[in-house]
């Protein structure tokens, strides 16, 4: 099976590089070890279902494609000290299933799902490996596959309406540091989250929980910027934050189908308090979430795909295009939040823990990714430098407001 490139996918193909990889990866941990004959015959079943899982990109005369697998490609044993390091670009489909000790690590390109789409597809594959090693618990019994036709849709194209742009301009501020080179490992801090104390913290500042751990990681990253003295200081502060359209549209593709946001905080001469930057960035996210202009946004990046001149450039040609147009996109950091993870209980129970990072872009280098499961809520920082600098300032940032947390540091 074929599929034309979505106006995300096709961005994603087109602007990845050697520091600008667009991988995804998940990690479940289960509460025994991991069986990969096992996982392999999962995997088979899990595919079955969710046949765009694996693809790879093929060119057409003026179009991009994806072009399935059809099977189920061999699980990988991972080596436990480097499974971070999992890369997908030799593989012939531009996804991958490891394992090691109690864990499931799906590694994929952006190109092929977003991460909403990658774990759906996890929990799927998670399912039928606990139906085949625990018989009779029936874990994957309330999770629905949506048809053929609802996984392959594309999103942009069915409910784009209107015109709006994304309204992200200028420079923003990056964490300086010492690059730790391409073939080293990334580092990554993962801190567990009490969610009822942060559900309660975000309604007292009368914010979502995405409005308040944006406020708070750029708070931190405030304290970055007064910590390293840098003469760009104090700089504009820009979060780039995904936006899942699914439920915003009633629409269950497995594609890509978010939009970005970008809330923007000036320290200088601006109310630095928590309680004042939630309030702003909930203005801010009331207006730039509205279902109006977000399908206004995905008419825009449809034409954009599909103009005339854009189709007819050479590959080389708009390759170049997309890579120095995401040169010249300011952004401090990306921050994901999955949200709540919804499991059935015969599901859950087996599982310890969920996470997932974004590789980081190389004028960024953070990625911060955030989801829960149960009361456990799992803030994931991976970075390219060897200095843990916005680490050491959030930490400052969670005992100050007494935040309970545990840190993971890898």
């Amino acid at each position: 099976m074929k599929l034309e490139l979505d106006c995300a996918s096709a961005l994603f193909v087109l602007g990845r590089e050697e520091q600008r990889k667009y991988q995804i990866q998940y990690a479940i941990r289960l509460d025994e070890p991991v069986d990969g004959a096992v996982l392999q015959d999962a995997l088979a079943s899990a595919v079955r279902q969710y046949p765009t899982m694996f693809l790879r990109f093929v060119r057409g005369i003026s179009r991009l494609y994806g072009e399935t697998a059809g099977y189920a490609p061999k699980v990988v044993r991972l080596d436990p000290g480097a499974w971070r390091q999992s890369r997908i670009g030799n593989c012939m489909y531009e996804a991958q299933v490891g394992y090691f000790g109690n864990t499931i690590v799906l590694t994929y390109s952006h190109f092929i799902m977003d991460g909403r789409g990658g774990l759906e597809f996890l929990k799927y594959l998670t399912a039928e490996y606990l139906a085949r090693t625990h018989p009779g618990e029936d874990a994957g019994s309330e999770l629905p596959v949506p048809s053929l036709q609802e996984q392959t849709q594309n999103g942009y194209r069915a409910c784009g309406k209107g015109l709006c742009g994304a309204g992200k301009w200028g420079t923003a501020y990056q964490i300086k540091g010492s690059p730790l080179g391409s073939a080293a490992a990334p580092k990554v801090s993962t801190y567990r989250l009490s969610a009822l104390q942060v559900r309660r913290l975000a309604r007292e500042c009368q914010a979502s929980v995405t409005e308040w751990m944006s406020a708070l990681l750029c708070t931190a990253i405030w304290g970055v910027q007064k910590e390293s003295g840098s003469k760009a200081w104090p700089g504009r502060i820009r979060l780039t934050v995904p936006v899942d359209l699914r439920p915003r549209f009633s629409c269950r593709t497995m594609r890509n189908f978010s939009l970005n946001v970008y809330p923007l905080v000036n320290p200088a001469g601006e109310d630095m308090s928590l309680s004042a930057l939630c309030g702003r960035f909930h203005r801010y996210m009331e207006g730039a979430t509205q279902t109006e202009r977000l399908a206004g946004r995905c008419a825009v990046s449809e034409r954009i795909g599909n103009g005339a001149l854009i189709r007819m450039l050479p590959f080389a040609w708009k390759q170049k295009l997309v890579q120095a147009a995401l040169r010249f996109s300011g952004s401090t950091m990306t921050f994901s939040n999955l949200g709540v993870v919804r499991m059935p209980a015969a599901m859950r129970d087996h599982v310890d823990s969920l996470d997932v990072t974004f590789t980081p872009k190389p004028d960024s280098p953070y990625t911060c990714s955030m989801l829960t499961l149960k009361d456990n809520m799992r803030l994931t920082l991976l970075r390219s430098i060897r200095e843990p600098r916005l680490e050491t300032e959030l930490e400052r940032v969670f005992r100050e407001r007494n935040i309970a947390f545990a840190a993971e540091r890898s």
